[in-house]
């Protein structure tokens, strides 16, 4: 799999995932991105990023962006190029009084890092590039190099990043071969990022599979807040990104309606009786799943995921299967610092290769800096280094990172006792031990302390338990039909495994209100706990239709994640 590609167009816009980026700075830059912006920018410390927009009144999207905070008075705003002139120019209208300039900043290229070890590629060209600034050597969303900046792009996965090297700057050397406008469209599509004016227009931020993390509705107002708030308190909107799973490429352009074929009921039908299911946005072939791809506007009763829909095109029927977005679930840093561990681990104890694997755990702690575990095998492995007078220093350097992260880590104080007695350092030594036992002894007070407090918790939970159960029954003998006292036996009975019950209740809750989501994910539990396994995959495959159509992304993401663990530990 390629990984980094340079992608820099200096005739203008080659791709339409070609980004540019604002500066704005000023005293009063922070308190004029609050109000226009739709995030929270408050919330930013310095390097950090997120996901933003721009609405009108109505709530529609202007512009969609990345907001980056490089110090309480300057940020970066970077967004594809095609988008640029509209976010700068709103952006202008709005300054008045306010101590801001904002201007395009002027990079030589822009290339763009992605794939899985994307970050370990960061991570060298900082090594290569310099910066002025220890932090930088620690992943996160803004790196300013003495090249340029480097930016991570949230695409509801973590595998991509921006970096925009300065006019007369050093480049990064690129190893691996370019990206080519398809295959950079394939990374876009796969992460289910749409683009506003080629795949969308006039179109709500609620109606994006990547909305919710671009919204704050607690930061105070914004243009398009009341709308926007309106919409979401009604529940699902009339249509919504999701993806299709095709089996040819299809011959529509970015924003022609989807048409099915004829024969499914709808109201919603063309002269030819065939329904309006959507809209269709960009396409790509995927060659990491090897599969056509595209995103689609589709409307509430169609967005359900495993749903065949045959689409009716010039040149035939091309036939897409519904999915959630992102189409490929990447793995976290935490994820990746993992795979990075045990792989340190193989090297050093089967391989005997120390050097490769005190490379591999450096970079498990650069992509989870807090990874406790790794830190105490990479002092373990440099204190049994082969040149140990050398590397015992540096063994001790890191346990004492490892004990600033924890001062509580029983395994850093022991191992940092060893080390010290290796040095003949004794005093340290014991120093080290007496700690290491005096937390162990506290720990064991803690645990034997939280023990009694879940018991009681437990204890507790099921004595409020039996009372709701008391309350919710004297509810149903005035209304047998009440949908809250109902559900809520069911979730009473679960608490209390009483499994049969709960299950009794939950479904004259769904037979009640049959769009109600939680009622599936708790009647699963239900099913489950009683052994019937198939009844309860049932149970979770209706939810996450019933999900999908409401719009209910959360639930609907929890249910395939407990659908999943069910079916590995049970296979149906």
């Amino acid at each position: 799999m390629q990984e980094q590609s340079k992608c820099a167009f200096p005739d203008g816009i080659k791709s339409d995932f070609d980004f540019g980026l604002l500066s704005l700075k000023g005293p009063d830059a922070k308190r004029f991105l609050q109000s226009q912006c739709t995030s929270d920018v408050n919330a930013l410390a310095s390097k950090q990023g997120q996901p933003s927009s721009l609405l009108d009144r109505k709530a529609l999207i202007i512009a969609y962006f990345h907001l980056y905070c490089l110090s309480q008075e300057h940020y970066l705003l970077a967004a594809p190029k095609i988008q640029i002139d509209a976010l700068k120019s709103h952006l202008d209208r709005f300054i008045f009084a306010d101590k801001v300039e904002i201007v395009e900043e002027d990079f030589a290229a822009c290339t763009l890092l992605s794939g899985e070890t994307a970050a370990l590629k960061v991570r060298s060209l900082v090594k290569s590039l310099g910066t002025n600034n220890k932090q930088e050597l620690s992943l996160q969303d803004l790196i300013e190099t003495n090249a340029g900046y480097i930016l991570r792009l949230p695409m509801q996965s973590t595998d991509c990043f921006l970096f925009f090297s300065k006019e007369g700057g050093q480049s990064p050397a690129l190893a691996l071969p370019e990206l080519d406008a398809a295959e950079i469209a394939a990374r876009r599509v796969e992460s289910g990022y749409a683009l506003l004016a080629v795949d969308y227009k006039d179109t709500l931020l609620v109606e994006l599979s990547l909305a919710s993390p671009a919204v704050s509705y607690t930061k105070g107002c914004f243009q398009g807040q009341e709308v926007l708030a309106r919409v979401k308190a009604q529940g699902s909107p009339t249509r919504q990104l999701m993806g299709l799973v095709l089996d040819r490429a299809i011959d529509l352009a970015p924003m022609s309606e989807i048409r099915l074929a004829p024969g499914q009921d709808s109201a919603n039908k063309d002269s030819a009786n065939r329904e309006i299911a959507g809209t269709i946005a960009s396409q790509a072939y995927s060659p990491r799943l090897q599969k056509h791809l595209a995103l689609a506007f589709l409307k509430r009763d169609l967005r359900v995921p495993g749903r065949k829909l045959e689409i009716s095109t010039e040149s035939g029927p091309v036939t897409g299967e519904v999915t959630t977005l992102p189409f490929i679930e990447n793995k976290s840093d935490a994820d990746l610092a993992k795979v990075l561990f045990d792989q340190a681990l193989d090297l050093f104890t089967r391989q005997n290769d120390t050097e490769q694997a005190i490379e591999r755990l450096e970079e498990a702690l650069y992509l989870n800096p807090a990874y406790e575990d790794a830190f105490e095998a990479l002092g373990v492995i440099l204190s049994k280094h082969e040149n140990a007078e050398g590397y015992i220093d540096k063994a001790i350097s890191v346990m004492e990172k490892l004990v600033a992260l924890n001062p509580d880590s029983i395994m850093a104080h022991a191992n940092l006792s060893v080390f010290y007695l290796e040095k003949g350092d004794k005093e340290k030594a014991e120093e080290e031990k007496a700690i290491s036992m005096s937390i162990r002894m506290r720990e064991a007070a803690k645990l034997a302390m939280q023990e009694k407090k879940e018991k009681e918790d437990k204890e507790a939970l099921i004595k409020e338990s039996q009372e709701r159960i008391k309350m919710f029954l004297q509810v149903l003998e005035i209304d047998a039909e009440d949908l809250f006292a109902n559900q809520g036996l069911g979730n009473c009975y679960n608490i209390l495994g009483e499994y049969d019950k709960a299950e009794e209740y939950l479904q004259k809750a769904i037979a009640i209100k049959p769009n109600h989501t939680q009622c599936y994910e708790d009647l699963a539990a239900a099913l489950a706990g009683q052994g019937k396994i198939k009844e309860a995959v049932s149970a979770y495959q209706k939810g996450i239709e019933v999900a999908a159509q409401k719009g209910d992304m959360q639930p609907l993401k929890r249910m395939k994640e407990k659908l999943s663990a069910l079916e590995a530990k049970s296979p149906v």
